[in-house]
């Protein structure tokens, strides 16, 4: 629902939803998603968490609040989740590409470079990560 632009149909059919499944998962993750476009960032956060409190293996869960936590720059907490969803699914391209960013941001180039390499393993040519990628190893060549 919210992928068509109509953000304020998609939250109240999300809430209408919730009020009669309140454990209903595909509406806490699709009513967090929705929150976090319209800029709701502690609504949109208390959706994830409640998602991960129902399945604590969520990986769309994990994703989406590992996402907005890096967003706010909780960036440890932010890097739980992003491992959380790499432990599942280790060749998620996003993941390892944000992960990628935190460990760099951390001065882990080393760790940076394989998450990057993983998330190009997936996707192929993609300009954003390769160049963060070029950053990481140049900055290791600096160190050694």
């Amino acid at each position: 629902m919210s992928k068509k632009g109509n953000l304020p149909k998609a939250e109240e059919n999300y809430r209408k939803a919730l009020a009669l499944a309140p454990g209903y998962i595909p509406a806490h993750l699709g009513y967090g998603i929705t929150l976090a476009k319209m800029h709701r960032l502690q609504e949109a956060e208390f959706h994830f968490r409640q998602t991960l409190k129902i399945s604590r293996d969520n990986t769309s869960a994990h994703y989406n609040l590992g996402l907005l936590l890096y967003k706010r720059l909780a960036i440890d907490e932010a890097a739980y989740h992003f491992t959380q969803v790499l432990l599942q699914q280790p060749k998620n391209p996003k993941a390892n590409f944000y992960l990628g960013n935190i460990l760099a941001e951390q001065g882990k180039m080393q760790q940076a470079i394989v998450h990057y390499k993983n998330a190009l393993a997936v996707l192929g040519n993609d300009q954003k990560i390769e160049k963060n990628l070029q950053r990481a190893e140049a900055a290791l060549r600096k160190v050694n």
